[in-house]
């Protein structure tokens, strides 16, 4: 019987330098893109080496408990590579337009798998190791514990050093030391579950480990300057409002932010029955008594008996008048909002070039009946789960929610040379972190203080190094 694991240190390392070069080859033009998943597929082949040489006990069931241990990564992002991976997955607009919809749903449910993987894999472990079921799932728990406070232990660290040094050049090598040290946690967090309770010693040999090292924190600088960027953000005002007592998508709302000179102000219209464009961000109206119309069911004069609702031919003037620029978004419908793309272009083509302003929808059908008609209004998408192909749409720019933001994604977005707009911004900590980001703007309910922060970004660029290990959560 097995009283201690032990393993070869500089295996574990080749690992990590594998999964830092798919990272790498990410930042580059797509000469190298064939890398991601190659040094995907290594990594997994690699620890189901370190899985086999773990469990090294016959006739027990080693293939079910690695394989769950490998996707025990997954909501870890599989050591900085797995949402780059997933940017090379085909998906097709009725797709996106679904994650989309159901965005708590598909969060919910990744949730649940992985609480279902660990504790199948506990059990797993418990009769492979011969233990309960309550100790190694605390063992799991205390191995994702200890992984968390060293993420978080030394992204904190490092933030102080840069803030004390406060040089680029230090910077970028605190971040290359941050990806390797992130990369080494997650390993040693599978061994350590797979281990169960038993003791694990590596076997380091000490020069070569210092190669593989100076050759991860050579590839991290190089991704560290691929991302790094003092190029100053646009600043656009969520659902037209900077402050909190502003009515959203309002015509007084617009006048007011118009006087602060952001760069865009973003609102939402929706399609009547009749093929009028109303400025509304969501899809019902509540009439009482558990009544609930959908928009796209009611013509603009049954609207009109109940509520008070503001056109968007109004709204675009005024915008015109004030010279302030739109992104509009056209939210999606049903069957009698099928054809609101090629609604809009015909309704307003002329004022929207006059604005210079751009459209954006989560309906990638839309964009399309958009760019059929016209190609001098900038079309993007909307996507709140970052993930699949998005680079083969035929679109302008990206709208993505802060939340699922990764590097992978405006990497690519940066080499088509498409904007990204980042939304919903709501805190000033996550504005100083996306200031640090290479995007195009933030989409904000703060505008006046993302501003503050765009105008300080250059000399605070340590929240970078929090963007860095968000990509390890």
């Amino acid at each position: 019987m097995q009283t201690k694991v032990s393993l070869n240190g500089t295996e574990l390392m080749l690992i990590v330098l594998i999964s830092v070069v798919g990272q790498w080859s990410t930042g580059q033009d797509t000469t190298w893109s064939f890398l991601v998943p190659v040094c995907f597929l290594i990594i997994i082949m690699g620890l189901v080496f370190i899985g086999r040489q773990i469990l090294s006990n016959q006739g027990k069931p080693q293939s079910i408990i690695i394989g769950l241990g490998i996707l025990g990564l997954a909501p870890l992002n599989f050591m900085g590579l797995l949402a780059e991976v997933m940017t090379y997955i085909p998906v097709s607009g009725a797709f996106i337009l679904f994650l989309n919809n159901h965005f708590k749903l598909v969060i919910t449910s990744g949730i649940g798998f992985t609480i279902m993987v660990w504790a199948l894999l506990a059990v797993m472990l418990a009769r492979f190791w011969h233990t309960s079921v309550k100790l190694q799932l605390v063992q799991i728990l205390k191995n994702l514990g200890w992984y968390v406070c060293w993420l978080a232990g030394l992204t904190l660290i490092l933030i102080l050093v840069a803030n004390v040094f406060k040089i680029q050049w230090m910077l970028v090598i605190l971040n290359a030391g941050l990806i390797l040290g992130l990369s080494i946690g997650q390993l040693r967090f599978l061994v350590h579950v797979w281990a169960g309770n038993l003791p694990v010693q590596i076997k380091n040999q000490l020069v070569i480990n210092i190669i593989i090292c100076i050759l991860v924190i050579t590839l991290g600088v190089s991704i560290t300057n691929v991302m790094f960027t003092t190029a100053p953000q646009q600043i656009i005002a969520h659902r037209g409002v900077y402050r909190n007592d502003q009515i959203p998508n309002s015509i007084a709302a617009l006048t007011q932010t118009s006087h602060q000179k952001f760069n865009f102000v973003e609102m939402d219209v929706r399609e009547t029955k009749d093929h009028y464009f109303v400025c509304q961000h969501d899809d019902e109206l509540d009439w009482g008594k558990n009544q609930r119309k959908r928009i796209e069911d009611l013509t603009l004069k049954q609207i009109k008996k109940h509520d008070r609702v503001e056109l968007f031919d109004d709204y675009i003037a005024r915008a015109n008048q004030k010279q302030q620029r739109l992104l509009v978004e056209i939210k999606p419908g049903g069957n009698n909002a099928k054809s609101a793309g090629t609604d809009f272009v015909s309704q307003f083509k002329s004022s929207m070039e006059q604005n210079h302003g751009l459209v954006h929808s989560m309906e990638l059908d839309y964009l399309q009946q958009i760019k059929r008609e016209t190609n001098k209004i900038p079309v993007g998408i909307v996507v709140t789960i970052n993930t699949g192909d998005l680079m083969t749409k035929a679109v302008d720019f990206y709208s993505v929610q802060a939340f699922t933001l990764n590097p992978a994604f405006f990497q690519q977005a940066n080499q088509l040379k498409r904007p990204v707009y980042v939304w919903t911004v709501r805190r000033p900590l996550q504005a100083q972190i996306l200031a640090t980001l290479p995007i195009t703007g933030q989409i904000t309910d703060i505008g006046s203080v993302v501003r503050h922060i765009e105008k300080s970004a250059p000399s605070n660029k340590s929240m970078f190094l929090v963007a860095t290990a968000w990509n390890y959560l």
